[in-house]
């Protein structure tokens, strides 16, 4: 591993392996029956956005679970695993360790979970909010990071770093309730608000546009980003959000959602690419 200047060697890097290395020598780390095998597969690729119940141990043998389905916002319906959710300060500990732990073994050059924990000691694991907002920011953050540097991977840019990293993090707390209004609810999910601003062009078009059905996918009353479901090798950049990401321009925000329309009705709006539908 070169000790240069990031910028002068990283774009030879490789993102990929194309051997599969699915029994990792993790005993002497204690991190062995941690991480399924299908998720060490998945770890040869950086151009893969992976999440954090994903490096949770009480997923390890969830693909031998009957999968189970969903119902969308909209009514529609998907298959899954029945992942369980990362939802103790346990748990995020555990996923952090067990994706660098793994990372470490395929690309030695890749601190990216370093500098996850580095961010999450910078604001103190976020000791401020109640277990339920703190396991939400950390979900959205990690998620947000790893799917991002998947983006960057497809370019051979660069992976975020500190300062990056540690901005949006900012991005993701300055749309949190203020603690004092979330001690009261520790048991709900925390939801991030929306911005208030008219989507661009409803002055002109409203009247219109209630004629007609509007029949495009949304996921929590957001439309899915057009760009991050390409099927052509288009990566969305657009500036990220806890929800996906934000049109500067037109000042609406976009939801990072599979658009993949479903044979009985209604859309897929999994936490994953149209591709990998």
């Amino acid at each position: 591993m070169s000790v240069k200047e990031w910028k002068l060697w990283y774009e030879q890097a490789p993102v990929c392996r194309e051997q599969k290395f699915v029994n990792i020598p993790l005993k002497h780390l204690g991190a062995n029956h941690c991480v399924s095998e299908k998720v060490i597969a998945l770890c040869h690729n950086q151009r893969i956005a992976l999440t954090m119940k994903q490096f949770i141990a009480d997923n390890v043998a969830v693909a031998s679970k009957p999968k189970v389905t969903f119902t969308g916002p909209g009514g529609s319906s998907s298959t899954d695993f029945d992942w369980i959710e990362a939802t103790t300060l346990a748990h995020a500990q555990e996923a952090i360790l067990n994706y660098q732990v793994i990372i470490h073994h395929l690309f030695p050059w890749v601190v990216t979970g370093f500098i996850i924990q580095r961010v999450l000691l910078k604001v103190n694991w976020l000791a401020n909010h109640n277990l339920s907002t703190r396991m939400n920011i950390i979900r959205t953050f990690f998620n947000g990071v790893l799917r991002i540097n998947a983006a960057r991977a497809c370019k051979l840019d660069l992976p975020l770093d500190y300062k990056e990293q540690l901005e949006f993090m900012q991005t993701i707390t300055e749309r949190v309730p203020t603690p004092s209004s979330t001690q009261t609810g520790g048991s709900e999910d925390y939801r991030i608000p929306r911005g208030s601003a008219p989507r661009s062009g409803a002055g002109t078009r409203a009247s219109s546009a209630s004629s007609r059905k509007d029949t495009r996918a949304r996921f929590n009353n957001l439309l899915l980003c057009f760009d991050y479901n390409s099927t052509k090798g288009v990566e969305c950049t657009k500036r990220p959000m806890t929800s996906g990401c934000k049109d500067p321009k037109a000042n609406q925000e976009f939801a990072h959602r599979c658009n993949f329309k479903l044979a009985g009705g209604g859309f897929c709006l999994r936490e994953h690419r149209r591709k990998d539908h």
